[in-house]
């Protein structure tokens, strides 16, 4: 528990990113199976399927997500006594990243469904 930092708040914020995070890795891995063909990684409502790649493309969101959580964590730490305003903005923006990545995973998955 050193590595959290002591205020509730983006404790249980931090927590909260690393579940999300974790589920979004599950659920690709489950959903996810390895294949030839490219798979539509964005959509978009104007002009379709705008993005293509290969099937481990979907992992770097995931990916982008825990980088994501360890900056916005190791800033909200050391920003805490500071400025605390800041320190509970990275660490809700860090649980908002998390679920809009959530979000993409499942789009992903239902477009190439």
């Amino acid at each position: 528990m050193a590595l959290l930092p002591k205020n509730k708040t983006i404790r249980w914020n931090f927590i909260l990113s690393s579940l999300i995070n974790l589920a979004i890795w599950f659920f690709l891995y489950w959903q996810v199976e390895p294949r030839v063909e490219p798979l539509a990684l964005r959509y978009n409502i104007y002009f379709g399927i705008n993005l293509i790649g290969p099937w481990w493309h979907v992992f770097w969101w995931p990916v982008l997500g825990l980088l994501f959580i360890v900056i916005n964590f190791s800033l909200a730490k050391f920003t805490v006594k500071k400025n605390y305003y800041l320190a509970y903005f990275l660490a809700y923006s860090s649980t908002l990243t998390q679920t809009l990545l959530a979000a993409i995973s499942v789009f992903a998955v239902m477009i190439n469904g």
